[in-house]
């Protein structure tokens, strides 16, 4: 075991009789070992795009319920009596009339 151990050390392994076997594996791993740090990187990448995303999505509901609650408060009636005030249009004192149209029993040509 020792000196299979001083073999790894010393690097014989590399340029012995079965060396190529030796260096296919070391190749593969560098390989699988490149793929890995890719996908590590690709995967960071993705977490940092949903994570701007999301920074986006909170602002932008911000503003919606900012924009929303504008609205409402604009459309109330004194908001809108107030900004037609200065064109002259003012509520009425007396409550709307009903017309109501009865339908005559006669027939127009």
């Amino acid at each position: 075991m020792r000196k299979s151990l001083l073999n790894i050390l010393k690097g014989s392994f590399l340029i012995g009789d079965d060396a190529p076997k030796h260096w296919r594996f070391f190749i593969y791993l560098a390989v699988l070992g490149a793929l890995m740090i890719s996908a590590a990187h690709e995967s960071e990448r993705k977490v940092y795009e949903i994570a701007q995303l999301s920074q986006e999505v909170k602002a932008l509901k911000n503003e919606y319920v900012g924009l929303r609650s504008r609205l409402q408060r604009a459309q109330l009636e004194t908001s809108v009596a107030r900004k037609v005030a200065d064109l002259g249009i003012f509520p009425p004192d007396k409550p709307a009339v009903k017309i109501v149209v009865k339908p005559s029993d006669k027939k127009q040509p």
